[in-house]
């Protein structure tokens, strides 16, 4: 027994209103993103908490010292030119928000341990999704983030279910029902209580797409089409470009990103674009392309990088590739079935 972990629940509150630095983790889509945004409109607004200015550091990409902070800070932010960054930091006024600690990288957490020591008495909050594959999935924090606060998000509780669908739909009536249903559909079809599902699941019902076997393919897809239906092709189009030849374009996409560690240049995709355009011999202008996608939400674009808007995105689209089966030989040939669990 003294190896089994004891949870106590925590109010979002009284962790806001502490000084304590905190670390929260939770799986994929478990609404660590979500959270992370919560987190900086908190403290951006300071209603209930003290008002700070909120950072938001991408963990790959920082390089942990003032001249990176101070770009950092001014490319988030029209600062005025005599705004002492130092000072600031003397006086607490940051709250440093880091994203992107994939797998709890040693590396990246011995990092930001330094960078909090160095830049107290400021505030930070670390998002990272654990190795789902070990026992005790905060064990790097314990290690390396001594001083901070451990938070787990665990799966939504029956009256957060409830909170979100009175969300949605105006009526108690309504409410009830989508409530009812989302549940039913979740016991039924073994899905996990993320609001990441829970949201799907909601987001079909309001289209009465709801009632039907579905999983989370399902549910994207129905999402993606949607999204796709958004983003105005006309100015891009110099001939057809079908629906399956979107998805084929996206499924290109998804995979050169996964092997770039999920973003890239926005110039080096769009040369991707282009090289797949001349293969096809499709006459589509790819930059105007690429830019409707980010623009009707699929894909994301920030500091000069694309990546798509959420991870599941890529991944539902190189699964669709993999559907066919000439193209799933060719992508899992020899060992590349690892890159692809």
């Amino acid at each position: 027994n003294n190896i089994v972990p004891r949870f106590e629940k925590v109010e979002l509150d009284a962790i806001l209103k502490g000084d304590d630095n905190v670390f929260i983790y939770g799986s994929r889509q478990s609404g660590k993103t979500s959270l992370r945004h919560f987190v900086a409109y908190a403290f951006s607004h300071g209603k209930g908490i003290e008002q700070r200015i909120p950072i938001t550091i991408d963990a790959k990409h920082f390089k942990f010292n003032l001249y990176d902070l101070n770009r950092k800070v001014r490319s988030q932010y029209q600062v005025p030119k005599d705004f002492d960054i130092e000072q600031h930091v003397i006086q607490g006024s940051f709250v440093f928000i880091f994203d992107n600690c994939c797998n709890l990288s040693d590396d990246i957490l011995e990092r930001i341990q330094k960078f909090s020591e160095g830049f107290a008495p400021c505030r930070f909050f670390v998002f990272a999704t654990p190795n789902e594959a070990t026992f005790s999935k905060e064990r790097h924090f314990h290690r390396v983030l001594k001083e901070f606060d451990s938070i787990g998000i665990g799966e939504l509780r029956r009256s957060s279910i409830r909170r979100m669908s009175r969300s949605w739909f105006p009526s108690d009536k309504e409410a009830k029902q989508a409530f009812d249903l989302v549940m039913a559909q979740i016991a039924r079809d073994g899905l996990p209580r993320t609001a990441y599902i829970v949201g799907l699941l909601l987001w079909a019902a309001k289209r009465g797409q709801s009632g039907e076997r579905l999983n989370e393919a399902i549910l994207l897809q129905n999402l993606l089409d949607h999204l796709l239906s958004r983003a105005d092709f006309r100015r891009a189009q110099r001939g057809s470009f079908t629906t399956r030849g979107r998805e084929l374009l996206l499924g290109e996409i998804a995979f050169y990103l996964n092997e770039m560690e999920n973003e890239a240049r926005y110039a080096d995709v769009v040369s991707l674009v282009e090289s797949y355009f001349a293969r096809k011999q499709l006459k589509h202008d790819p930059g105007e392309v690429v830019d409707e996608l980010v623009d009707c939400g699929i894909l994301s674009r920030s500091d000069g990088l694309i990546s798509f808007r959420f991870l599941c995105f890529q991944e539902f689209y190189i699964a669709l590739i993999m559907t066919n089966g000439t193209e799933r030989e060719k992508r899992l040939s020899g060992a590349k079935f690892l890159d692809h669990r």
